[in-house]
């Protein structure tokens, strides 16, 4: 969590509402679950080393007072069969925005796999992250969730082209992030004022402490006369630079009207920025050996703006928002005018709501077992001399469940909770069982990664 995805969740929350319908969240509780997808080992390696020297912690409470004050919530949803009940409750289903499609953390829930197909479905904003799915593991399970939706929206247009051409027709159609849809006085309607001698300030809101960045920001701020109010937090390892206490949501946004100007490596701060018509400079949260990049995010936003600002760079050009507005306004008009047209078709469809039951029996806790699939069995009799190596460092891993097993609540007994979800390379691992692979490949294509890091944080909790 941090404060955009709550703004963003709010403003959509809230333009539902608005349009006369009962709205709930659904309230996903994440159970810390390793990696199901074969991340960089490298890059795993230097998440530890940080954790270890890491000084600082963000405190959480002012996003639970928030989301507490303003949203309402479905029951906590956990195991598979928590998120299958919600069939039963609700006729529509909507993907909010962010990053919830990026298939480097693909995450099944967040394309609503858990929807039956007598239920309706649409996006609204979210963001792909990439260019294409076609190069990740989870891309046959991503196009089956897609195909499933009535209507699609994303955020940018690299997601128009990666949805598009994963389903191979021309399906999807990019909207502005939901913070647009509610404009500046809402804002200023929830913002709650926060006490700040000076007047004249710059507001520097970093999720990352890049050291160089900041510097670069508080000096400039110093250099224009203005006042620099350091505030950067969630991602940081340390706040060393930060001169405010923890604020709400609420006095964020009585912050960012109150500037005289903004840096952020923050897209939702760039995006309030625009709305509160304050002049600013945007950064990469990422360094560049970290080999990842959101910035296509922010790109598309101001192009679409015709906003001719760089990355990276302190921006000494006036932003003209006589001119800037009227876009917007024009792009508002036209994502608002999409949610609206969109539940209104859905809700003129007449969701059947007939009760559908959840299991494949009634007294599931007693009768159903996860099992493995039949390629699996088949290749544990062809492989089973080599029993005793999968027993030890292939099926502790869970990976080689039945599909409708991922997330059900007698694997997360199985496996001890450490790998409930689906893995991308589902689809991948099941074929080469198909075709009788070589058990080792198998183990270093697949496991080797993940039995290397379960044994190197076993070393690290023995020697702390």
């Amino acid at each position: 969590r941090n404060y955009g995805t709550l703004y963003q969740g709010y403003a959509l929350y809230q333009t539902i509402k608005s349009l006369g319908y009962d709205v709930d969240v659904i309230n996903y509780s994440r159970m810390e679950s390793k990696l199901i997808n074969k991340k960089d080992l490298f890059s795993y390696l230097i998440s530890v080393v940080k954790s270890l020297k890491k000084t600082y912690e963000f405190d959480g409470k002012v996003f639970d007072n928030f989301s507490n004050k303003y949203f309402t919530y479905t029951d906590k949803c956990i195991f598979r069969q928590d998120f299958e009940s919600l069939n039963n409750l609700y006729g529509c289903f909507i993907c909010g925005s962010d990053q919830i499609w990026n298939p480097r953390w693909y995450d099944p829930h967040y394309f609503l796999d858990f929807v039956y197909d007598s239920r309706k479905k649409f996006s609204y904003a979210p963001s792909v992250g990439v260019s294409s799915f076609m190069d990740y593991d989870a891309s046959s399970d991503i196009k089956v969730n897609l195909e499933k939706f009535e209507y699609i929206s994303v955020r940018e247009r690299q997601g128009v082209n990666a949805v598009n051409e994963i389903l191979n027709e021309n399906k999807a159609k990019t909207v502005l992030d939901p913070v647009f849809l509610l404009k500046k006085k809402e804002w200023i309607n929830l913002s709650s004022k926060i006490n700040i001698k000076e007047k004249d300030y710059a507001l520097v809101f970093f999720l990352k402490n890049n050291s160089e960045n900041l510097k670069k920001c508080i000096k400039y701020s110093k250099d224009i006369n203005l006042h620099p109010i350091v505030y950067h937090c969630m991602q940081s390892e340390d706040n060393k630079y930060s001169n405010i206490n923890i604020v709400s949501p609420e006095e964020l946004l009585s912050l960012i009207e109150g500037a005289k100007y903004i840096f952020t490596d923050s897209y939702h701060i760039m995006a309030l920025s625009l709305i509160f018509e304050k002049q600013f400079s945007v950064f990469s949260k990422f360094k560049k050996y970290e080999n990842i990049s959101e910035n296509s995010r922010i790109i598309d936003l101001l192009e679409k703006l015709n906003i001719h600002l760089n990355l990276n760079e302190l921006n000494n050009n006036v932003i003209d928002y006589s001119l800037v507005n009227v876009r917007l306004e024009e792009l508002r008009s036209d994502s608002f005018s999409f949610l609206k047209d969109s539940l209104n078709e859905i809700v003129s469809s007449k969701v059947s709501m007939t009760t559908i039951q959840i299991c494949e029996s009634e007294n599931f806790d007693n009768t159903c077992n996860c099992e493995y699939p039949i390629e699996f069995k088949n290749y544990l009799k062809e492989n089973y001399k080599y029993l005793s190596f999968i027993n030890k460092h292939i099926i502790p891993f869970g990976f080689c469940f039945e599909e409708k097993c991922y997330g059900c609540k007698k694997n997360i007994k199985l496996v001890g909770g450490n790998y409930i979800r689906k893995p991308t390379f589902y689809a991948n691992l099941k074929n080469d069982y198909l075709n009788n692979r070589n058990i080792y490949l198998i183990y270093l294509e697949y496991f080797f990664v993940y039995d290397l890091i379960h044994n190197i944080k076993k070393l690290i909790k023995r020697f702390r």
